[in-house]
């Protein structure tokens, strides 16, 4: 096989040539192009160079912190400035320090050659100005590596950053008041404005023009209760000097009660001696919870029992007590101790001339009466210093209390002891009576039955032991032993109650005396037995028609649960004398408080009489006074516990405002659901 070559003639060579030459050209043209370009570039450079190296050298200005702004509740923007440009790596968290709160985060970016930094705070702060400062020795710095000077103060503050709501730290609120009650708010901060709501028997609203600023953000109200209850204050919302505004949902009550307290002041004779005296306050009401006491010699003492040593002369020993409300009794003792006498009278607030005496235990057995400067034409009533109390009592029976009516106004004295049913000294009463003593008590007094024109006795017996003897009440009767002989007096059932039968009986004289349970009812002096019927279960009302109750009201006929209300009466006295009387209040039937309305005067008098009574269940109320009915009650807006919120009068809430429990659910809790299902549609439309 043989290959053949393309011939070279000169008309090839020459072609070939001109395209190396062609080739080289634009090689050259290229090189030449391209250091062409370098010399320009050097050339521009060179001065750039040569004018920051100049000025590097020359001026070495550091950056400087500018300026700043708030540019929200939590962050604010910095300018530090530089004519070189500012090395943003430089910035960092590390080179600032804030006056309030605490610093999350630092960003910064270019502008120019300055760099605008944003300080963002962890939380929002409750001061108005905030200061931002460059901490000493930072390493901020300008691309030629000056830092910032921080051999003086490097900082800016910025106003209107108070971003908190103010807080209420207390709400001070007396447990107990009666004239005047103080409340007291403090808060975290001075604030412009606050509203307060005072419920209760009388509802009211409040706001900072009706408080006294005491100082700082403490703020003070004095208030005084119209009438006596239980009265709620709650602040509702406080606003600062920014404009913060929170919501409170912080209440307190107070049980308000003016009555005065009764101050019983006696002498223990069994641990006085001489001069020396021990003076006693234990029958005063049990509410009592001080006790201060003047002996008419410049000398003082506090408690319930105190001792004292007097020189002869004559003194008038005053009392006063004071209950937890803040109310005041007052009683007083005078005592002769000249000439070796030893007189000691009564005198308190009541002016009554009887002082009762005993240990002042639940259930006194014995108990020592005494009567001073009485009046034949008056009658007196005996009773134990506290209402309620009896004179000696045991489980089985107790006397409740004597009426004397004396012949003259020789001052008398009478002790009292109970006797158990079984005791020997009542042998003999079953047998004259026909039954069999159940209890008994003596009377031994200082005068014969002659000093006396008559005494009336009120007495009771427990309800399981006439049970245990299968003796219906009007089956009792009191027999008194004169002169070795038992004879029955006249005896009538006063009320029957779940525990115990009340008696009233009338006896010439004080002696021994038997409770008898009767087989035969024609036995008992002469006077039929009856039983109280009126249906209050009061356990304690007169079985005549002396007395009567009238014109009972309410304060209020539609209350909110957890409202309170009055309800208020007249007990009419028909009677010739004057007398007691125990107010039932019931709720739908049922007593549910009692009141002792006390020497009601006669021929057709009345006294008032008060309840004050809270309902937290919705629905409609009947209350009545020892059957006499007031207007219906309706508490809540339907009257019947109906509309949304019926639920809550049946839930285990009584502890709580179901006002404020309503008023959450329909403006918190019923907005929220709303939204959510809004918010749920919304969300389903869209596919999610």
């Amino acid at each position: 096989m043989s290959h053949r070559r393309p011939a070279s003639g000169p008309t090839g060579g020459a072609a070939g040539g001109a395209r190396r030459w062609s080739g080289a050209a634009a090689g050259a043209a290229a090189g030449l192009l391209v250091a062409v370009l370098l010399a320009v570039a050097v050339t521009a450079v060179a001065p750039v160079g040569a004018e920051s190296g100049g000025l590097t050298a020359q001026d070495g200005e550091p950056p400087e912190l500018s300026g700043g702004e708030r540019l929200n509740d939590t962050a604010v923007e910095l300018v530090i400035s530089d004519d070189s440009g500012v090395d943003l790596a430089s910035i960092d968290r590390s080179e600032f320090l804030v006056s309030a709160g605490d610093i999350d985060a630092v960003s910064a970016r270019e502008s120019g050659t300055d760099a605008h930094v944003v300080v963002r705070l962890a939380a929002p702060i409750d001061e108005d100005e905030l200061t931002v400062a460059v901490r000493d020795g930072s390493e901020i710095s300008d691309v030629q590596g000056n830092r910032i000077d921080t051999e003086g103060f490097v900082g800016v503050t910025i106003d209107g950053m108070d971003a908190v709501p103010p807080a209420l730290r207390r709400l001070e609120v007396p447990e107990y008041g009666s004239d005047a009650i103080e409340y007291r708010l403090v808060f975290d901060e001075p604030v412009d404005s606050f509203e307060v709501a005072i419920g209760g028997p009388r509802k009211l609203r409040l706001d900072r023009e009706d408080f006294e600023r005491v100082r700082g953000s403490q703020y003070v109200l004095t208030y005084e209760p119209p009438v006596d209850g239980v009265y709620t204050f709650e602040v509702l919302g406080a606003t600062d000097g920014a404009g913060n505004t929170d919501t409170f949902a912080a209440a307190q009550s107070t049980e308000v009660q003016s009555t005065s307290v009764r101050a019983v002041a006696s002498i223990d004779l069994s641990a006085s001696s001489g001069l020396n005296f021990t003076f006693d306050a234990s029958q005063s009401e049990q509410r009592a919870r001080a006790y201060l006491w003047e002996f008419g010699d410049g000398e003082t003492a506090t408690g319930e029992r105190v001792s004292h040593t007097f020189a002869p002369g004559n003194y008038t020993v005053r009392l006063e007590v004071i209950d937890e409300f803040g109310n005041v009794g007052r009683d007083r003792l005078t005592l002769n101790l000249t000439e070796g006498r030893t007189d000691v009278s009564t005198g308190g607030d009541d002016g009554g001339p009887v002082s009762v005496v005993h240990s002042g235990s639940p259930r006194p057995t014995d108990a020592q009466v005494t009567v001073e400067g009485s009046d034949p034409e008056e009658s007196l009533m005996v009773r134990a210093p506290s209402v309620g109390d009896p004179l000696v009592a045991t489980e089985v029976f107790s006397l409740e209390e004597l009426m004397v009516s004396p012949a003259d106004g020789r001052p008398f004295g009478v002790g009292l002891s109970v006797l158990p049913g079984g005791d020997e000294r009542l042998a003999g009463a079953g047998d004259a009576v026909g039954g069999e003593p159940v209890a008994g008590f003596h009377a031994r007094p200082t005068v014969d039955d002659g000093a006396l024109s008559a005494v009336r006795v009120r007495f009771s017996v427990a309800r399981d032991r006439l049970d245990a003897a299968g003796v219906d009440p009007e089956n009792v009767t009191l027999a008194r032993n004169a002169n070795g002989t038992w004879t029955a007096a006249p005896t009538s059932v006063r009320s029957v109650s779940r525990n115990r039968a009340s008696f009233r009986a009338t006896v010439p004289g004080f002696s021994r005396f038997a409770v008898v349970a009767t087989t035969d009812t024609d036995e008992g002096g002469g006077e039929e037995n009856g039983s109280n019927t009126d249906g209050n279960g009061d356990g304690d009302q007169p079985m005549n028609d002396q007395f009567a109750v009238r014109n009972v009201s309410l304060s209020e006929t539609s209350i909110e649960p957890g409202g309170v209300v009055e309800v208020q009466a007249e007990v009419l006295n028909n009677g010739a004398e004057p007398g007691d009387y125990v107010a039932a209040l019931s709720v739908d039937g049922t007593v549910v408080q009692t009141r002792e309305v006390l020497r009601i005067p006669p021929d057709g008098e009345s006294l008032p009489v008060t309840f004050t009574r809270q309902f937290n269940e919705s629905g409609a109320v009947q209350l009545s006074i020892n059957g006499t009915a007031a207007p219906e009650l309706t508490v809540g807006d339907d009257g019947g516990g109906g509309g949304p919120f019926s639920f809550l009068s049946i839930l285990p809430l009584g502890f709580l405002p179901l006002g404020l429990l309503k008023t959450v659910l329909l403006y918190v809790v019923a907005p929220l659901l709303l939204a959510g299902g809004v918010l749920k549609g919304v969300a389903s439309y869209l596919g999610y």
